[in-house]
């Protein structure tokens, strides 16, 4: 059974905030260096892959990584169809 997730994004602030919430929740490294580019390692490579995440206000969440929306987008995306068995539920 996998181990799930829950993500309110929602309430996120900022760039900043998002990192320390999702390093939290889903028990990165302490090296994690709260960017888009560690974001996809920890969760492509570091993370337990049996697991749910369950994100609610995704849009909320590009509308906090304006600049770089597509390359965060991208991230979900890419997980979502690679061979990785994390789920995420994005709503």
């Amino acid at each position: 059974m996998k181990k799930e997730v829950f993500f309110n994004a929602s309430k996120i602030t900022d760039q900043k905030e998002f990192h320390a919430e999702i390093a939290q929740l889903l028990s990165f490294p302490d090296y994690y260096g709260k960017n888009l580019d560690d974001l996809w390692y920890c969760l492509s490579s570091y993370i337990d892959q049996d697991v749910r995440i369950m994100i609610i206000g995704f849009e909320h969440l590009q509308n906090i990584f304006a600049d770089q929306v597509t390359a965060f987008t991208e991230i979900f995306t890419r997980l979502q169809e690679s061979d990785s068995p994390i789920e995420i539920l994005i709503s």
